[in-house]
């Protein structure tokens, strides 16, 4: 496992969006500053809060090193959100100040989850990812 990275640039674009954006989730949940982690902590506790975060650092690390344990473990981290994010909708839409906020980090996921899932990163992993 010394082969391990951080980044990998000759990734396709949409793998290298995903590592970053992996990071970044990772980085706002972890801090407990975006909505998602409020969301993760409130539905679920701050060890699933915790969990997600390091999975999602985990699996920017292993789609960096080209593992298919990676690309499935970054998958897997990205959708949980989801889960909660579906429940908090169905409680309470936010407003005012809130709002921003919510669109904030609704918008970094989507990019993350689109990324991940889109179809050149699906056909490279399978290719590629060992």
């Amino acid at each position: 496992m010394n082969d391990l990275k951080l980044f990998d640039s000759s990734l396709p674009q949409t793998l290298q969006a995903s590592v970053l954006l992996l990071y970044f989730e990772a980085f706002f949940i972890l801090l407990g500053i975006s909505f998602i982690s409020l969301l993760l902590r409130v539905f679920a506790g701050p060890l699933i809060s915790l969990l997600v975060g390091g999975a999602m650092v985990l699996g920017g690390v292993g789609i960096a090193s080209r593992r298919k344990w990676g690309y499935i473990l970054g998958v897997v981290s990205a959708l949980i959100p989801a889960v909660f994010i579906v429940r908090f909708l169905t409680i309470d839409f936010p407003t005012g100040s809130g709002l921003l906020s919510f669109l904030i980090s609704i918008a970094f996921y989507v990019a993350l989850v689109a990324a991940l899932l889109h179809r050149q990163s699906r056909e490279y992993q399978r290719v590629w990812f060992s």
